[in-house]
C-alpha cells in the first residue's frame, strides 16, 4: 500500500479562507485475524483518491466551518458473511465504548445560529453583477475545466460561454433560487428584410444547473424551454401543486414551503441552451440571434440566503463499480463434539461465495446540517445487478438484470 498526502492553505481576495488536502491511497485492503489459522478478508485491494476542503468564510459569523470531501475509486469488492458480520459488530461495539457520542449542547452556538435571512429579487438585471463574454469555444463541458479557479466566475460576475452555450453566474455565498421566470425573446432572424420568420423553431431547450462542490460538477435541477411567444415559470423543487395555485395570493407561504424542502444550496449557477444550428430544418435560415447574453434580458431570478441552512458537511462518493460477495461459511465443530468414528474429509470448502451484488456507476452525495437537531440528506444513483451460483453446474446465473436505481432522501 502506498499513501500520498498534500496540503494547501489558501487565502484569496474573495475572503474565502480554505485548507485543502489531497489523499491518494493505492492497493488498500482490510483484513481481520480472528484465529491464528484464520485470515478474514473484508475487502480486496483498491485505490482511492480523496480531496478534503475545510472552509471558514466571511459570511459565517457564528464560528462555524464547512467541510467538503470528495472520494473517487475505480472498483471496490466487499465480502460479507457470518464472520465478517461478527467482526463489524465487534468494531462497532469498540467504537461505542471508546468514542461515545457527545452530549454537550453548546448554548452559544444555538444563540448565535439565529436566522440571518437575506432575500434577493431579480439578481441579474438589477444586481451589481459584472458581465464577461468568452469568445473561445470550450472543448470540455465537464467538471475538469470548471474545477480550475481561473475558469470559475468570481462573485457577482456573469460569464457567457459559446460552447456549451451557457450563462454562468456566481454569488458570494451559497444561495437557493426561489423564483426563475423566463420571458419570450426572438430566437431567429427573419428570412429577409421586413419579413417575419416562417414558423418552425419556436423554442429552445434549456437546463437550470447548480455547481455541486462534492461531485465537482454541474448538476441539473430543472429543464425548461425558452420560447419566442410563451412566458415560462420554472417549477422549482419543493413547491406543491396547491402552492402553485396560490403563489400570487400567498407568495410567502409558497416560498416558505420551498425553503423547507429545497436542498440545492450553491454559490454558482448556470443556464445551458441546448440549441445548435444543425438542429434547424433544411428550409429554415441558419441565422440564430438567440445567444447566452440574451438570457440576462429575459430571465428574472430571485434568490435566498440563510447561513443556518447551509450544510456543514458535504460528502461525495464516486465508484466505477462496487461488488458485494455473499459468502457461505461453514463452522467447524471442535473434535470433542465429533464421534471418534466420524472425520471431516476436507472436500467441503469452509468459505465460498454463493451470490454477488454488482453496483455500477455509483454516485452518492450526503449532506449534514449540524443545527439544534441533526438533519441529513442523501442522493444515490447506480445500476444494480445480482448473480447467484448454480451449484449443479457451478456457473453464475443472473437473478436481477441491470436495473437503474435512483434514491433521494431529502433533509427532514
Amino acid at each position: 500500500m502506498s499513501l500520498n498526502v498534500s496540503c494547501q492553505f489558501d487565502t484569496n481576495e474573495e475572503k474565502r479562507e480554505k485548507m485543502e488536502a489531497n489523499l491518494i491511497v493505492n492497493a488498500f485492503c482490510v483484513k481481520a485475524d480472528m484465529d491464528p489459522d484464520l485470515n478474514l478478508q473484508l475487502c480486496d485491494p483498491f485505490s482511492l483518491d480523496c480531496r478534503v476542503q475545510l472552509l471558514w468564510t466571511h459570511w459565517l459569523s457564528d464560528g462555524r466551518s464547512l467541510l467538503h470531501a470528495f472520494c473517487r475509486a475505480d472498483n471496490l469488492r466487499l465480502h460479507a458473511g457470518p464472520r465478517q458480520i461478527s467482526v463489524c459488530q465487534s468494531l462497532t461495539q469498540w467504537f461505542l465504548d471508546n468514542c461515545p457520542p457527545s452530549q454537550n449542547d453548546d448554548p452559544v452556538r444555538k444563540a448565535t445560529a439565529v436566522k440571518d435571512e437575506q432575500h434577493y429579487q431579480d439578481d441579474l438585471r438589477t444586481g451589481a453583477f459584472d458581465f464577461q463574454v468568452r469568445d473561445t469555444t470550450t472543448q470540455q463541458s465537464t467538471s475538469s475545466r470548471w474545477a480550475q479557479a481561473e475558469e470559475k466566475p468570481r462573485p457577482y460576475q456573469v460569464v457567457f460561454n459559446v460552447q456549451p452555450a451557457s450563462m454562468c453566474w456566481a454569488y458570494p455565498q451559497p444561495r437557493i433560487l426561489t423564483r426563475v421566470d423566463v420571458y419570450p425573446i426572438p430566437l431567429l432572424k427573419p428570412d429577409g428584410a421586413g419579413q417575419d420568420p416562417v414558423p418552425g423553431v419556436e423554442q429552445v431547450d434549456c437546463t437550470l444547473e447548480f455547481w455541486d462542490p462534492c461531485c465537482q460538477e454541474f448538476r441539473i435541477l430543472r429543464r425548461f424551454s425558452l420560447s419566442e411567444t410563451r412566458f415560462t415559470r420554472v417549477p422549482l423543487p419543493g413547491i406543491s401543486a396547491q402552492s402553485k395555485q396560490i403563489v400570487q395570493e400567498e407568495g410567502k407561504r409558497a416560498e416558505k414551503e420551498l425553503l423547507d424542502n429545497q436542498v440545492a444550496f450553491s454559490d454558482m449557477w448556470r443556464i445551458v441552451m441546448h440549441f445548435t444550428e444543425e438542429n434547424l430544418p433544411e428550409n429554415r435560415p441558419k441565422k440564430i440571434i438567440a445567444a447566452p447574453p440574451s438570457l440576462v434580458a429575459c430571465t428574472r431570478i430571485d434568490s435566498y440566503f440563510n447561513a443556518s441552512m447551509v450544510p456543514d458537511i458535504q460528502l461525495g462518493f464516486t465508484f466505477n463499480q462496487i461488488s458485494l460477495s455473499l459468502h457461505n461459511q461453514v463452522a467447524i465443530p471442535s473434535s470433542s463434539l465429533l464421534d471418534s468414528q466420524f472425520h471431516l474429509d476436507g472436500t467441503m470448502p469452509t468459505d465460498f461465495p454463493f451470490a454477488t451484488l454488482n453496483f455500477s456507476s455509483v454516485s452518492a452525495n450526503v449532506r449534514y446540517r449540524l443545527a439544534e437537531t441533526l438533519t441529513a440528506s442523501l442522493d444515490l444513483s447506480s445500476q444494480v445487478q445480482a448473480n447467484l451460483i448454480n451449484f449443479r453446474f457451478l456457473v453464475d446465473e443472473s437473478i436481477l438484470e441491470p436495473t437503474n436505481m435512483d434514491v433521494q432522501n431529502p433533509a427532514g
